[in-house]
């Protein structure tokens, strides 16, 4: 996005560019922003929206916006679900 390829970014976005003022900040390593392998059409894990990478990032997000999450996996699961639903029907 930059079109200067040396910024430390997913590869797409550069970091900086990604880290407001105020905001709680969740870094990611290894974390990037196309779903495929850059080059071709496989797709990856490493994308910041497969299952393994928001499972790192999206209770601290929950957290941050007060939503608890409480329960073993599967209630997790669906109360993580239902939070979703609630902040996009806003």
């Amino acid at each position: 996005v930059s079109g200067i390829g040396e910024l430390t970014g997913d590869g797409v976005v550069p970091l900086e560019w990604t880290l407001l003022e105020g905001s709680k900040t969740i870094v990611l390593d290894g974390v990037l922003h196309s779903i495929n392998e850059a080059g071709t059409t496989l797709p990856t894990d490493k994308w910041y929206g497969a299952d393994a990478q928001v499972d790192r990032w999206l209770p601290e997000a929950l957290k941050e916006a007060g939503i608890s999450v409480d329960g073993n996996k599967n209630d997790q699961q669906s109360n993580i679900f239902d939070s979703i639903q609630k902040i996009l029907s806003f």
